[in-house]
């Protein structure tokens, strides 16, 4: 696998109308595979980059525990806020990918505002009807 790219958007719990945090993830890679994942978070991490980081390293600890090795290059999509992604300490553990080997090369970039059109946001819709319905 040359390359992956992770999108991850998360919902916080007033967003939600909840007690809980919820991120999801789509993972496009260089083998054309798809595969989506949903993350709760019943209020164990502050929110923040500290969830940002808990949810992109428990994305490739699944991969690795699979035995699925990790490809070289990685785009990572995040929302195009400040509070939770743009900021010193998810950069810092993106480098730090970088510098420990675990990626050759990470790309980051950040939706644009109203992003509806993302594999992920419909992934919500379908987990809130489900929640909302039982």
């Amino acid at each position: 696998m040359e390359w992956i790219k992770i999108v991850l958007i998360c919902l916080t719990a007033s967003e939600c109308k909840s007690q809980t945090a919820t991120c999801g993830t789509s993972e496009h890679t260089s083998l054309d595979a798809l595969s989506m994942g949903v993350f709760l978070d019943f209020m164990q991490w502050p929110h923040g980059p500290n969830l940002t980081i808990q949810v992109i390293f428990d994305h490739f600890s699944n991969l690795m525990k699979k035995s699925q090795p990790l490809p070289r290059k990685l785009f990572l999509q995040l929302d195009n806020t400040a509070r939770e992604n743009k900021n010193g300490c998810v950069l810092s553990f993106l480098s730090l990918l970088v510098h420990k080997g675990i990626f050759e090369d990470v790309e980051l970039g950040f939706l644009m505002v109203g992003h509806t059109h993302e594999e992920v946001e419909a992934m919500f819709g379908n987990f809130w009807q489900v929640v909302t319905e039982a």
